[in-house]
């Protein structure tokens, strides 16, 4: 038997974004309330922490990092749209080689980490 770790998936703690003028995220969770979420999914053992730099166009990694400062978790991020923070607008994807490192650096500074586990292209 292998090992298995359950995991939290960020995005519906990550708030408003949208995408062609249109809504594509969740809208209703307080970023207080998702810190709170983090913080009991940490407290109960949770360690695998699944989020991406489109999750609320940077506020979900933003929260994730807060959240998880200093604690020993495993970090999944995606990358692969172009976002504009201010507005929370997924401007279009972002896919080619060469614009891989600059968005797992993008990543790491919303996430305040030097470290990600997994990046994955959405």
């Amino acid at each position: 038997m292998t090992d298995m770790q359950i995991g939290l998936g960020c995005w519906p703690l990550s708030g408003a974004m949208s995408m062609g003028g249109r809504s594509a995220g969740y809208t209703s969770c307080a970023p207080e309330d998702a810190a709170k979420i983090l913080d009991a999914a940490y407290d109960h053992g949770i360690r695998l922490f699944d989020t991406a730099q489109a999750y609320g166009c940077g506020h979900g990694e933003r929260l994730v990092g807060r959240a998880l400062k200093s604690r020993e978790a495993t970090i999944v991020t995606k990358i692969g749209f172009t976002i504009d923070e201010d507005k929370r607008e997924i401007i279009g994807p972002r896919r080619e080689a060469s614009e891989v490192r600059a968005s797992v650096e993008e990543s790491l500074t919303l996430l305040g980490s030097d470290l990600v586990d997994f990046v994955r292209l959405h």
